[in-house]
């Protein structure tokens, strides 16, 4: 049995983001190990660093805002119109003058050598990808093909660039709450490590698919916000996942943590873990509709 809580819903008109985070449980996963934690205790798994350090790297340096939406392909989608912003189902949105709007950045911030000569050629890679998948969707094709193609082999420079990107996207939604981040998955983000540990499905958006049965083709983008999977038996987090969408292409992305992490959340950022807990006790009062659950790309 899955469950899902809500504390932040928010959409556009044209140009629709789900900022939630959100919290799942599911079959437990056994283990059993002994630990020692001794005080002070460094923590060695994670890394929480705010403003005025980095979120990825942790340098003290000039920060810039990462955008929820990549920056280039609302271009392509939107060209220079404005942008109407709007949270769940309120009817007045808040107006996003250009792509370069805070409303479309994360409040989070990551360093300008991150934001650029780190993450570029990811950047550069999710924009080339995505123009690809669209192409091989107006054929009738499967999207997420492409990942069997030659190009993108498990280990190349442009399956670790591809992927990166979608880390990058996961490590902001969790500085945004100011939650830790897996050091494993930061330093995948910045290229210090090339081991991927993020999982990806690309789907048709069953949210735009809705809609253009009612209006026909139109233009839409979306982010799925932050969501965290727990243990049904003791809710401890266990996952963290997000989507973003372009038109009718979601890519649905998402970090297993390991029992190591577990225990190091639950014995260093235990303000964290304890939320994360006391919301699954919350969701298993008021579980969402399968609607909600295919949104956000796990029914189909």
């Amino acid at each position: 049995m899955l469950w899902l809580f809500r504390i932040l819903y928010a959409g556009f008109a044209g140009l629709n983001e789900l900022s939630e985070l959100s919290v799942l449980s599911h079959s437990p996963k056994m283990f059993a190990m002994n630990i020692c934690i001794q005080d002070p205790v460094e923590p060695l798994l994670f890394q929480r660093y705010s403003s005025p350090r980095c979120c990825l790297c942790g340098e003290i340096a000039l920060l810039t805002g990462e955008h929820k939406l990549k920056a280039a392909i609302l271009k392509q989608e939107f060209g220079k119109d404005q942008l109407s912003v709007h949270r769940g189902s309120e009817e007045r949105g808040r107006i996003a003058q250009s792509v370069k709007s805070k409303h479309l950045k994360f409040e989070s911030r990551i360093c300008q050598t991150c934001n650029g000569a780190r993450t570029q050629l990811p950047d550069r890679e999710f924009d080339k990808f995505s123009m690809l998948a669209l192409q091989r969707l107006r054929l009738q094709q499967e999207p997420k093909s492409l990942l069997d193609d030659v190009g993108y082999q498990v280990g190349s420079p442009s399956y670790l660039n591809l992927f990166r990107y979608f880390a990058k996207l996961l490590c902001c939604h969790l500085a945004e709450i100011d939650a830790p981040i897996p050091r494993r998955l930061s330093q995948f983000t910045i290229s210090k490590s090339q081991c991927n540990c993020v999982w990806l499905d690309i789907r048709r958006d069953w949210t735009y698919e809705q809609a253009e049965a009612q209006l026909g083709e139109f233009q839409y983008a979306a982010h799925g916000g932050l969501l965290v999977y727990s243990n049904r038996a003791n809710n401890a987090p266990e996952r963290f996942h997000s989507t973003v969408t372009f038109g009718l292409l979601q890519y649905v992305f998402f970090i297993c943590l390991n029992p190591i992490e577990i225990l190091e959340l639950k014995y260093i950022y235990r303000e964290f873990y304890d939320w994360c807990c006391l919301r699954v006790e919350l969701a298993k009062q008021t579980p969402l509709s399968d609607n909600h659950w295919r949104s956000v790309g796990f029914l189909e």
